[in-house]
C-alpha cells in the first residue's frame, strides 16, 4: 500500500510501502525534504533531520536512489532485502504528502455528526462475525444512534446471492430540525419599513419604498399596490408561515388585496391571498406561480372574517411535502401541489408581502414568523461482510459494495487468515486498501481488532498475534483502530464465555443476554469509539 506520494520535478510518484515500512522511523513524522549537494535529508516534525545519503543516479542528480544510499537509511538490521531492491527503483522524495489521516477523517466525520453539517457514510469489509443483524456492526450503530437523535440512518447489507446491496432499511428516522428563518414583530417606528432596521430573525426588508410604514407595533400599508421582501430568509423544504394581520371589511370606494408568501423567488412562489371587494365581500385562498406561470390552487371556504368591521386575525400557510394548507382566522383549506412545484419552491427563499388596490391602505401586519423544517442529515451504512471471506472477495466488488464515497471504512478480516503470520496478513490488508483507495482515496481507514479466538480452533494463537500487530500498524499508517479485542480481553475470563464453543464466533443476544454476549461487547466497543470522537459528550 502506498501511504505517501512523492513529487519529483513536478511529477507525482509513489513511495513503495516496502520502503516506508523498513525505515527506522515513523514516516508520518516526515514533513519536508531538502537536497544539499546531491545528498537528501528528510526533515521530521521535531525539526530533526534524517540523512538518506547521496541519491545521485544514472538519470541525473536526485533522480534514482542507489542501493547504498537506501541502505544508509535502513539501519534496522532486520530490514528485508526486497525492501532495498524496491528502494533502488523508487524515485527521489522531494516532498511527502500523506493520504488523509484517520485523525483528519475521524474529526471530519465527528464534526458532521455533531453539527449535522452534511450527510455521511461508513462501510465494513468484514467476515461472518459482522454480517448478521444480531452482530456487532449493526448492533453497534443501534447502540450509538440514540445518542444522536436528530440523525437519520439507513442500513444496507451485501446480498451474497445477487452480489448487490440489499434495499436500505431505516435504523433511525428523524423529522429534521426546526429553524426560525424569519421573524418580525415590527416593534420599531419609522416612516418607511425599508431601512427601518433589522427584524428579530432573517434579513432586513427591501423592495418598494413608500408602501409601508412602521408604527411601533405593526407594518402599516401606506400606499398600494406595493411589495416588500426579506431576501433569502426562507430555506428550502417544509415551512410554516404565521402572520397576524388587521384588515377592514367595511364597504368603501375601492377594494384591496393582501398576499402573504411562504417563500418566493422571481418566478416561483406560493401564497395565501385575502381579497376584500369594495362592497366588503371577502374571498381568500391559495395561489401559486411556478416558472412564471400563475395558477389558482384552491379557493377558501366559510366566513372567516366578520362583515363590516376592522379586525385582527391570524393567518398561516403551511407547506408539508406536497400538501399546502392555509388557515384564515381558524378556517382552513388544503390542496396538493405537484412534486415539480415542490422542487421549484425549494429555491423560493424570500419572505414576501404584496398589496393591490387602494382599499388595502391602512391595513396592518402585526407580525410574521417563518419556521422551516430542515431535512435531517443521514448516515448511510454499507455492510459488505461475507461469511468465510478474506479481503480478496471485497477487493473484487469494491465499486458495487461501496457505490458512494465513504467517510470511514472499517476493516474486520483477521479470522479467516488461518496460520498466516502478522507480516503476511498486514501485507494482504495493505493490498486491499490500495485497491479500495484507487476508488475512494479520501476515506478514513479503521482497522478492527476482532475478538480473540480460543481452543478448539487450531489457529487461535496465530490469530492473536495478528491482532496484536494491528495497533502499531494502524498508528504507523495513520489508520484508526477499533479495540474490540481489548474489550474482550479485559473481562475476567479474557472473553471466553462471550465466544461460542467453536472458539471463533462471538455469541449473540439469543445465546447469552446483554451485556455479556460477544456481539454486544463488540458493539459497545464501536459505540464507545464513536462517542470518543464527539465533542458533545
Amino acid at each position: 500500500m502506498v501511504n505517501y506520494l512523492v513529487s519529483v520535478d513536478s511529477e507525482t510518484k509513489e513511495l513503495p510501502d516496502s520502503v516506508k515500512n523498513a525505515l527506522p522511523f515513523n514516516p508520518q513524522t516526515i514533513v519536508d525534504a531538502r537536497v544539499d549537494g546531491g545528498n537528501v535529508w528528510l526533515v521530521r516534525d521535531n525539526e530533526s533531520e534524517i540523512p538518506l545519503g547521496d541519491l545521485t543516479g544514472p538519470a541525473g542528480p536526485n533522480t534514482v536512489p542507489t542501493e547504498t544510499a537506501i541502505a544508509t537509511a535502513l539501519t534496522n538490521p532486520g530490514a528485508p532485502r526486497d525492501a532495498l531492491e524496491a528502494a533502488v527503483n523508487a524515485e527521489l522524495v522531494d516532498a511527502l504528502v500523506p493520504y488523509p489521516s484517520m485523525v483528519t477523517a475521524g474529526e471530519n466525520f465527528a464534526a458532521k455528526v455533531d453539527l449535522l453539517a452534511d450527510n455521511m457514510a461508513v462501510g465494513l469489509a468484514g467476515d461472518s462475525t459482522g454480517d448478521e443483524n444480531a452482530e456487532w456492526f449493526r448492533r453497534g450503530h443501534e447502540l450509538w444512534l440514540p445518542l444522536n437523535p436528530a440523525l437519520a440512518c439507513d442500513y444496507t447489507r451485501w446480498d451474497i446471492a445477487t452480489e448487490t446491496n440489499s434495499p436500505a432499511i431505516a435504523l433511525q428516522t428523524s423529522t429534521g430540525s426546526l429553524v426560525v428563518a424569519a421573524e418580525d414583530s415590527f416593534s420599531r417606528t419609522a416612516a418607511d419599513l425599508i431601512g427601518s432596521g433589522s427584524p428579530e430573525a432573517g434579513n432586513s426588508w427591501s423592495g418598494e419604498t413608500g408602501k409601508f410604514s412602521v408604527d411601533g407595533s405593526a407594518a402599516v400599508v401606506t400606499a398600494a399596490p406595493g411589495n416588500v421582501q426579506a431576501v433569502g430568509t426562507v430555506q428550502g423544504g417544509d415551512r410554516l408561515s404565521t402572520w397576524s394581520v388587521t384588515v377592514d371589511t367595511n364597504a368603501k370606494a375601492v377594494g384591496g388585496v393582501l398576499n402573504l408568501h411562504a417563500g418566493a423567488s422571481a418566478s416561483n412562489r406560493v401564497w395565501v391571498y385575502i381579497s376584500i371587494a369594495a362592497s366588503g365581500a371577502v374571498t381568500w385562498g391559495i395561489q401559486k406561480q411556478i416558472a412564471g406561470v400563475f395558477a389558482n390552487v384552491v379557493n377558501g371556504t366559510g366566513t372567516p372574517l366578520t362583515a363590516s368591521s376592522v379586525q385582527t386575525v391570524p393567518v398561516t400557510l403551511r407547506l408539508n411535502g406536497t400538501t399546502v394548507t392555509a388557515t384564515l382566522n381558524g378556517v382552513s383549506v388544503t390542496a396538493t401541489l405537484s412534486a415539480g412545484d415542490v422542487s421549484a419552491l425549494a429555491t423560493a427563499t424570500n419572505t414576501y408581502i404584496t398589496t393591490t388596490g387602494a382599499g388595502a391602505v391602512g391595513w396592518k401586519i402585526e407580525s410574521v414568523k417563518v419556521v422551516v423544517t430542515v431535512a435531517p442529515k443521514k448516515l448511510t451504512i454499507y455492510n459488505a461482510s461475507k461469511a468465510g471471506s478474506t479481503l480478496d472477495y471485497q477487493a473484487a466488488h469494491i465499486a458495487a459494495m461501496f457505490p458512494a464515497p465513504l467517510d470511514l471504512l472499517f476493516i474486520s478480516s483477521c479470522h479467516n487468515y488461518g496460520s498466516d503470520s502478522a507480516e503476511v496478513y498486514l501485507t494482504k490488508v495493505l493490498t486491499f486498501i490500495d485497491a479500495f483507495r484507487a476508488i475512494h482515496p479520501e476515506t478514513g481507514i479503521v482497522v478492527v481488532a476482532q475478538n480473540p479466538e480460543f481452543p478448539p480452533n487450531a489457529t487461535h494463537e496465530a490469530h492473536r498475534k495478528r491482532l496484536a500487530s494491528l495497533r502499531g500498524f494502524a498508528k504507523r499508517h495513520n489508520f484508526g483502530y477499533l479495540p474490540a479485542a481489548e474489550a474482550f480481553q479485559k473481562r475476567p475470563d479474557g472473553g471466553v464465555a462471550a465466544v461460542r464453543v467453536d472458539g471463533v464466533h462471538p455469541k449473540a443476544a439469543f445465546e447469552l443476554a446483554d451485556p455479556n454476549n460477544g456481539s454486544y461487547i463488540w458493539a459497545a466497543a464501536l459505540r464507545d469509539w464513536y462517542t470518543k470522537l464527539s465533542l458533545l459528550v
